[in-house]
């Protein structure tokens, strides 16, 4: 009997594979892989908006009034508010969409050059709203009118690249890691079930336990990684692409003037710069 027992306790223990918490990382990504796509349908929606708006109607416009609202939070937004009326169709509409982002920020400085363009474009609130005194004695601005909905209407069509390129950063982000998270732990649970199936069919011969090692030659690494990879590559892609065609088309690369509103050129403000100092450098060597 002493020696059956002195037998058994040299015998190899079993080994258990080692469980992880991840089902609690599939909940942990859920959270930002929702808000992530919230934040994308929000960045998306600026480039239909954008899109739809090219074939809208330049129409002219009698702004009523403007004014700049100023919020102070942690930092200082701004806001431009209007309301201004336009015919169309034979029939006087009024609106106050001034672009397609109503929110207040400070992104870049849209707001301000706004408000300076459209504050010198207001008319009294005396005259009449026939067509003939419309336009007798005031300034008149442009608006771009949907033709399908006349009611609907926007000053500024553009598309504002600071604010698309605020909201990629998290279109890239958010949805990538909670995607990741939630996918992870999905794959991390089934194989860690197919790992304790073959621990209780092979208890003896560990080596048989991973799914790597469960066939009759390792496969490379890398597979989920590399899959998670290829994903977020092509999703970067369908991030930055709209982004920048949006950008090259509305002019802001190459143009120094946008829907009324003058500004420079980053871009060519950039090659500039650095071509200048280029030919700087050369004549100094």
């Amino acid at each position: 009997h002493e020696c059956s027992v002195a037998w058994q306790s040299k015998m190899p223990r079993q080994r258990t594979p080692i469980s992880s918490p991840v089902g609690c990382i599939s909940l942990f990504g859920l959270p930002f892989l929702l808000a992530g796509l919230w934040m994308s349908g929000l960045y998306f929606r600026g480039y239909t908006a954008f899109w739809a708006a090219r074939s809208w109607e330049e129409t002219p416009c009698w702004i009523d009034s403007v004014q700049l609202e100023t919020h102070h939070n942690e930092t200082t937004t701004h806001r431009v508010v209007a309301s201004y009326h336009y015919r169309y169709q034979g029939r006087t509409h009024h609106g106050s969409q001034v672009s397609f982002g109503n929110g207040s920020d400070n992104l870049g400085n849209f707001q301000l050059r706004a408000h300076q363009e459209l504050q010198q474009f207001v008319n009294d609130k005396s005259g009449n709203e026939d067509s003939a005194a419309m336009t007798q004695g005031k300034k008149v601005f442009r608006c771009f009118v949907n033709p399908s909905k006349p009611e609907v209407a926007v000053l500024y069509r553009s598309i504002r690249w600071e604010m698309q390129a605020f909201w990629a950063i998290f279109a890239l982000t958010f949805p990538a890691v909670g995607a990741f998270l939630l996918a992870g732990g999905i794959s991390a649970t089934r194989s860690q079930s197919r790992e304790a199936v073959r621990c209780k069919q092979y208890p003896d011969q560990p080596w048989c336990w991973r799914d790597a090692w469960a066939g009759e030659s390792i496969p490379e690494c890398g597979g989920f990684a590399t899959t998670a990879l290829l994903s977020y590559t092509v999703w970067s892609g369908v991030v930055v692409l709209p982004l920048v065609t949006t950008i090259a088309l509305n002019g802001y690369f190459f143009r120094v003037r946008v829907d009324g509103l003058h500004q420079s050129s980053w871009v060519c403000g950039v090659f500039s710069r650095g071509f200048r100092q280029g030919m700087s450098d050369n004549v100094w060597r």
